[in-house]
């Protein structure tokens, strides 16, 4: 490929990416909307489509860095200033993208630490319970036992 060529393909690519980290908000914001109803169902989809946006933006940036490598140096600078808007707005959806991303993980830690205390309190409250004897549980009032 010329250098002409290859330019035109990383703006393409870039349009592409921004693209795909338009529809990575979308499926983040469905991913929000699930870890606040705690829809662990719905999570894991959003997740699975999550992965699959990721992959194909992995492989886009992977070609675009490999098209970038075989520019000319006047070529790579021309491109620099041409895509400069075009990388504005993809690093303005990546910082959105990663700030709902950080909020569902800040969120799930916070449950899984909830989930934690209570699975102690419950540990805890069975050797409390141990401490009666298990006689007095099985015993009956109105039982020949007493």
């Amino acid at each position: 490929m010329n250098s002409r060529k290859n330019s035109n393909q990383i703006m393409k690519w870039l349009q592409e990416q921004r693209a795909g980290y338009s529809s990575l908000i979308k499926v983040l914001e469905r991913q929000k909307a699930s870890v606040l109803k705690d829809d662990e169902g719905k999570l894991l989809q959003t997740i699975n489509e999550k992965e699959r946006i990721l992959g194909n933006l992995y492989e886009i940036d992977r070609k675009m860095q490999f098209a970038i490598e075989s520019l000319g140096q006047k070529d790579h600078t021309d491109l620099i200033k041409v895509s400069q808007p075009l990388r504005d707005e993809i690093e303005i959806l990546l910082s959105q993208a990663l700030t709902l991303e950080t909020f569902c993980e800040t969120h799930i830690e916070k449950k899984k630490s909830s989930l934690r205390d209570q699975m102690k309190n419950t540990k805890h409250g069975r050797s409390v319970l141990k401490g009666y004897g298990a006689t007095l549980l099985q015993q009956s009032r109105f039982s020949k036992n007493a």
